[in-house]
């Protein structure tokens, strides 16, 4: 029970409630899982401790992006061969949908929290 209450500090005071929901997400869907989620900038910003930690790595794929751009440019894109876009001119990123999967450290770090180990340490530095 302890292990349990000092998890929930560290974790309580580093990631936001949509943050610990993902993690849970994971662990229901499975920890390999690919869990699709619109795009957003109110998204982007909600997951952004996890994705700088190091816990969880997301993938847009180029097929669905969409963009928008100031009055008068022309948003133009290409596909690299690796899958990642490179802008041609400006524009803003408005939809389409980011595939969120666990890192490695990820995996690790939700199997220590579900099990009630301590989550401190390298994982969080």
């Amino acid at each position: 029970m302890r292990a349990f209450k000092a998890n929930l500090a560290v974790l309580n005071g580093r990631y936001s409630e949509v943050e610990r929901r993902l993690l849970e997400t994971f662990v229901s869907e499975g920890l390999d899982s690919r869990i699709e989620i619109d795009f957003s900038d109110f998204v982007t910003l909600s997951f952004r401790n996890l994705v700088r930690d190091g816990l969880v790595e997301v993938e847009t794929p180029p097929q669905v992006l969409d963009y928008s751009s100031r009055p008068g440019n022309q948003i133009r894109a290409v596909e690299n061969p690796d899958g990642t876009v490179r802008f041609l001119s400006e524009g803003k990123r408005v939809s389409g949908y980011d595939l969120y999967t666990l890192s490695a450290a990820g995996k690790v770090f939700v199997g220590r929290w579900f099990a009630a180990e301590p989550v401190t340490g390298n994982l969080l530095e």
